[in-house]
């Protein structure tokens, strides 16, 4: 399987970035009953240069890449209001090289997406 690359003159950073938020996102609000969200979000996933199996595996928590599949699983584990299980993926995620500040931003991230989708 070939890897995926930036499009255009997007940095590698930037293009992780949008990938990772849009499949935050699906992650969090792909639960919706909304056909018009769900397809925002299906959009936002497709234009941050995601599969049709990485947005279904993004929805039901999960990435095919292992530190963003814990980044998920801890950003819904807080979305459930788990601290337990979000404390786990937290411990998990660091014995996997993910750092703090990135589990601060993906909290952070978190927040935002909940607040502006009520």
């Amino acid at each position: 399987m070939s890897e995926k690359r930036p499009p255009g003159d997007a940095t590698p950073r930037t293009w992780f970035r949008a990938r990772l938020e849009a499949q935050l996102r699906l992650a969090l609000l792909g639960d919706t009953a909304c056909m018009i969200t769900l397809a925002q979000l299906m959009n936002q996933a497709q234009r941050a240069g995601l599969s049709g199996a990485e947005i279904d595996a993004a929805r039901a928590g999960r990435s095919f890449e292992v530190r963003a599949s814990i980044l998920l699983a801890y950003a819904r584990a807080l979305k459930q209001g788990d601290p337990i299980e979000a404390d786990r993926k937290r411990q998990r995620g660091a014995r996997l090289g993910v750092t703090a500040l990135a589990f601060e931003r993906i909290a952070q991230a978190t927040d935002r997406i909940l607040r502006d989708a009520r």
